[in-house]
């Protein structure tokens, strides 16, 4: 049994708020971590997918560029390529996230 499943099934918890459906969604994206499994195919290239949305974000062959930098109006395909462009150009860096440990209760 794969150590997240054993995770994911110890801590029902997380998942109360949700549908048995969106729980086992979630369940078998991650699984394919694991699997290798692709089971999206990108119709110009032997490009793969594990989920769809990745696969609906891969705008290589139409040319299109779906995001534009607020600023300066240049456009992109990918988000990595907008917030790197608005570091260099623009000279915008992202507020750094706080993470607070917090000691649990006894």
């Amino acid at each position: 049994m794969c150590h997240c499943w054993a995770r994911a099934s110890h801590h029902r918890g997380k998942y109360e708020s949700v549908s048995c459906f969106q729980v086992n969604k979630i369940l078998i994206n991650h699984r394919r971590t694991h699997t290798g499994e692709r089971p999206f195919q990108c119709e110009y290239c032997s490009a793969a997918f594990a989920q769809k949305s990745a696969m609906n974000t891969h705008f290589i062959h139409t040319g299109e560029r779906p995001l534009s930098c607020e600023i300066c109006g240049c456009t992109f395909r990918q988000n990595a390529s907008l917030y790197t462009h608005k570091k260099r150009v623009h000279k915008i860096y992202p507020e750094k996230k706080r993470i607070e440990l917090v000691k649990p209760s006894r």
